[in-house]
């Protein structure tokens, strides 16, 4: 529950709520996964640190990280990682163009608006072929049709 209410609220910091909302747009969250480099215990105490790591315009969708980071000596105790896919929940809404995820980083001032190319991520990468190996597996009927 924690790690959704960080992620609320760095939505809402950057002011990314308002932008999705007043445009008719949404975000869900498509895949995640969470890496433990050492136990949270009861009552530690620790930091969530979360960022935008890339886009996708072609699959209309941004990915997050978060970490747990202890306050005691700063160890990082685990890694999140997020897929973010927009989606358009009143089409009369929206006022941006394209509703892209890049159109919807820009309008909150996250990215340059002459910047069009997205931080490229060996992990995020790899963690989507992963996921589609995933979905492979989990639905070999639909993987043979195509």
């Amino acid at each position: 529950y924690e790690l959704n209410f960080s992620r609320r609220k760095m939505f809402n910091s950057l002011g990314l709520w308002d932008i999705l909302k007043s445009n008719g747009l949404n975000v869900v969250i498509q895949a995640q996964s969470i890496r433990h480099r050492r136990e949270l215990k009861l009552f530690q105490k620790y930091t969530i640190k979360s960022k935008i790591l890339t886009w996708d315009d072609k699959k209309c969708a941004f990915f997050l990280e978060s970490r747990f980071v202890s306050d005691k000596d700063g160890f990082i105790l685990a890694v999140h990682h997020a897929k973010y896919k927009l989606v358009c929940t009143k089409k009369d809404k929206n006022k941006l163009k394209d509703g892209l995820p890049s159109t919807v980083l820009k309008a909150a001032n996250l990215i340059p608006l002459n910047h069009d190319i997205n931080p490229s991520s060996a992990f995020i990468e790899a963690w989507e072929v992963a996921n589609q190996i995933s979905s492979q597996e989990l639905n070999p009927r639909k993987s043979s049709e195509s």
